[in-house]
Order: C-alpha cells, then structure tokens, then sequence
C-alpha cells in the first residue's frame, strides 16, 4: 500500500488476529547505494582539485554524512530501536495521550524487514477530512509539535525526518508518526543549545541563534558570532505576512554568501 526508494510497505494480520505493517527492502539495494556513494565520494575529489571554492562547502563531508545515515536507514534493525527510544520520550511527555507510535513487533525485525503495529487513520493531506469528521486537527497539531519539542529538548531524542508522508491523523484524534529511518539524539549540553537557538527564533534575537549553533557544532569555535549576526539576513519567526518566493531566495542566497565572505 505505500513504496519509496527503500522499501515497499505491505498490510498483513498475524496468526493471533492481530493487524500489522511490513515494511521490506528493496532487493541489492544496499549494494546499489555502496556503489552511488564511491560514485560520489570520487566526482567530489575530482571537483575540489578543479575548484578551489568547493573546498569550503566540504563535498567529501557531505558524502560521508549522506554514507553514514544511508547505511543506517538500511539496517531495520535500527529503525526498530529507534521507534522504542522515540516512543519512550513520548511515553514520558505531557502530551503522551494525543501522539502514537507504532511498537515494533519483537521477534519479526530483520535488517531487511520490519515488522510494527498497524496504525488506522488519514493521510496528512486529508487533514480536511479528517476535520469534517469531527477530530480536532488543531489538537493534534499541537500535540505532534510538543512532542517534536520535548523530545528534543528535555529526552534528546526526535523524529528527524517529519514530513506530511510520515504524518498520519489517526481515527482516535491521535498524531500518528511513521517510518523512523531518521531519528536525531541530542547531547545534554546540545538540548540546551537548542532550546536557546528556539528562544532566539521567538524573540528574533539573531545572535542568540548563532551563539547556539555554535554551541550544537554547526559553525566553528573560533567563529565571531556578532559578526555572523550582523551579516545574516534574518526573516522574524513570527512574521503575520508570508514571505514570497523571491524573498525566500535572496534571504537563502545571504546564508550562504555569508560564511563564504567571513571564512
């Protein structure tokens, strides 16, 4: 009933009755995606010996990056233990009524195929009808975004892949949450990084946001984060007027012209 680059997803009913979801790799893939990387990995040396202005967008560390987190989306295994870290912290939260996170099955995950519980409900495009049906959308908004944030902020562990495909409105009002391929973890001294860049975002406090980046690892610690405010284009959080296309690229355009003018 749903298929993607990396696997397709199957209904099934076990032999007790019970209604699952099997998600099942797509065969050689994870050979496919080797032989892609080495790809990348020789096209990004090549290009940094043509180009010394690759050299700071660091192409072989973005291929490394894309390497690690590809290989471990293939291991279901994985997955499956981060759909019981991720359903621990929303076990654990203030709003663990309105969130569900389907368990694995534990004695049928392999690194190729995943066996969970099988959620009911709409799709997040049909968030309309799902509405008209008499759930409280807005709750369950609400409930899916404060479990993103104390996840994040207070157990260090989130969904890092949250998209309207991996969204699901259950029939009980609930915020589904699907596939966990991608799930982010947070040291405690990067919890509170982020907690301040979200503080920094409300207040519109540039610099505040910097100053955590820094603090998460994303800029260097040597970096002037006054200099880097002062040079960054900045569009408030909380803006009642929605940024155009155009706006949107100039201000996408600054953020990356400024690292490269203040290396």
């Amino acid at each position: 009933f749903a298929a993607a680059s990396i696997a397709q997803v199957h209904h099934a009913t076990l032999h007790d009755g019970r209604e699952v979801v099997v998600k099942i790799q797509r065969p050689a893939l994870a050979h496919r995606v080797r032989a892609d990387l080495e790809l990348l990995a020789m096209f990004s040396r090549g290009g940094l010996r043509f180009s010394s202005a690759l050299e700071a967008a660091n192409p072989l560390a973005v291929v490394e990056y894309a390497a690690e987190t590809l290989l471990e989306e293939l291991d279901f295994r994985l997955e499956a233990e981060n759909q019981l870290d991720v359903g621990e912290a929303v076990r654990r939260s203030e709003v663990r009524d309105g969130v569900a996170v389907p368990r694995p099955h534990p004695l049928l995950v392999t690194r190729r195929v995943l066996t969970m519980e099988r959620l009911h409900g709409y799709a997040f495009s049909e968030s309309q009808a799902a509405a008209d049906s008499g759930i409280d959308t807005v709750a369950m908004l609400r409930a899916g975004m404060g479990s993103f944030l104390e996840g994040a902020m207070v157990h260090g562990v989130f969904h890092g892949d949250l998209h309207g495909g991996n969204v699901l409105v259950c029939h009980d009002g609930r915020y589904g949450i699907l596939d966990y391929g991608i799930v982010g973890r947070l040291s405690p001294r990067e919890r509170r990084a982020f907690a301040s860049m979200m503080a920094g975002i409300v207040t519109g406090d540039v610099e505040a946001q910097v100053i955590a980046m820094q603090e998460m690892g994303a800029l260097p610690a040597d970096a002037d984060p006054a200099a880097i405010a002062a040079e960054v284009p900045h569009l408030p959080f909380f803006d009642l007027r929605m940024p155009t296309a155009a706006e949107i690229a100039e201000m996408m355009k600054g953020m990356v012209q400024t690292p490269l003018r203040l290396r």
